[in-house]
């Protein structure tokens, strides 16, 4: 007589139990500090994207286009528009509008004013922004913006 078996025993479950709570106690801070750097990353890219349409837009149109902060802050979102007397101040039509940055990260930048592009593509001021969340140490983003109207990002230790 052939004895069959059907099922698992006890004692499996409980060591895949062990195994799987063991790869969750492990995976879960991982993928947690994925989603944040992704959406600090994101950010700053989305950041130097808009700097680099402004500067195409103020070249192609043949007239100063400004960034500006929402409301003086750099946290709470930003305009690309047309400038056209090159005061800082979008007069114009508004090219693009980017909302706050995410819930639990700021943007911070040595100016709260607008930066202009010149019809040469240059900028009328350097600028650094610096984009961190509740983390400190090597966990944020810096998107510098050179007067040759250039951006680049890289990584910035928040304090």
């Amino acid at each position: 007589m052939e004895r069959r078996f059907r099922g698992i025993t006890l004692v499996e479950l409980l060591v895949a139990l062990a195994v799987a709570a063991i790869l969750l106690a492990v995976g879960v801070p991982m993928l947690r500090d994925f989603i944040l750097n992704n959406r600090l990353t994101t950010h700053a890219n989305t950041l130097a994207t808009s700097l680099a349409l402004a500067r195409a837009e103020a070249v192609r149109r043949n007239t100063p286009v400004a960034i500006a902060p929402v409301a003086s802050d750099w946290s709470k979102g930003w305009t690309v528009g047309v400038d056209a007397n090159g005061d800082g101040t979008i007069d114009g039509e508004v090219v693009r509008s980017e909302g706050p940055a995410p819930d639990g990260v700021t943007v911070g930048a040595s100016a709260t004013a607008a930066i202009v592009f010149r019809v040469s593509g240059l900028a009328s001021r350097a600028e650094s922004f610096r984009i961190c969340d509740a983390r400190s140490g090597e966990t944020g983003r810096e998107v510098t913006l050179l007067t040759t109207g250039r951006a680049e990002v890289r990584p910035y230790a928040c304090p």
